[in-house]
């Protein structure tokens, strides 16, 4: 019996070079996965739960297809969604032509846990900064939203004497007093403007039975027995009601 020479090289050929097309394939396919991942100029492959200590290229993933998510990281063990720091720069910033550039959100049901955190030690920094550069329209600095009953929507705490709250409209910024809970200045309008169904603005009486020693002018002061005093500067007050 002869051996058909010419179909077993063909076949064989065939074989031959259909793994040398998967070689080829795969070749290319690490080679693209390396242009994807490597973030620096060393070669060395950016690798899931291992650091990477050299990233001198930025990385850039960019969805110019649909509206699906660019990017996505969670945890389900306490941990942080996504971190970013830097030394002088911004730890975290995104960029959506239509949508929300960082979504942040904490599945914790109970106890405290935050959506976005933002820390800083820079005396002049600011740890988390809304700003809108829009001309025109109800356009929004921040803006915090509580559903519940007794939720707070925005909170300013200052927890060493500072001051809480501030609000400027106009001008140049002024000096803020410190030990005050809210601060309100308007260059050409009206510093602190109050309105409610019940009462425009509602003073809590003192556990103190009189106003206080000295106060500063323009003071209003509210005792135990529900007397209204204004001081007209250092130790002068004047029984208004």
């Amino acid at each position: 019996m002869t051996v058909d020479s010419v179909t077993h090289r063909t076949r064989r050929s065939l074989l031959l070079g259909a793994l040398g097309g998967l070689a080829a394939a795969a070749t290319a396919t690490m080679a693209g996965a390396q242009r994807v991942l490597a973030a620096g100029d060393d070669g060395l492959n950016v690798q899931v739960g291992h650091d990477y200590l050299d990233a001198r290229n930025a990385t850039v993933l960019f969805n110019q297809t649909d509206d699906s998510t660019v990017f996505s990281a969670s945890s389900g063990h306490g941990g942080d969604g996504v971190y970013g720091g830097s030394d002088t720069g911004d730890g975290v910033h995104a960029v959506s032509s239509y949508g929300t550039g960082v979504h942040g959100e904490s599945l914790r049901t109970s106890g405290f846990s935050s959506a976005i955190l933002g820390d800083v030690t820079n005396p002049d920094g600011v740890a988390v900064l809304g700003n809108n550069y829009a001309k025109a329209g109800n356009a929004q600095g921040i803006q915090g939203t509580s559903d519940s009953p007794h939720g707070l929507g925005t909170t300013g705490w200052a927890r060493h004497n500072g001051t809480g709250v501030v609000g400027v409209s106009g001008g140049t910024f002024p000096s803020v007093p410190a030990h005050t809970g809210v601060f309100g200045s308007a260059h050409s309008g009206r510093g602190v403007v109050a309105s409610g169904g019940v009462a425009q603005l509602r003073l809590v009486p003192s556990s103190d039975t009189s106003h206080p020693h000295s106060g500063a002018m323009g003071d209003l002061f509210l005792d135990k027995h529900g007397r209204l005093w204004f001081c007209r500067g250092g130790t002068s007050w004047h029984q208004l009601a």
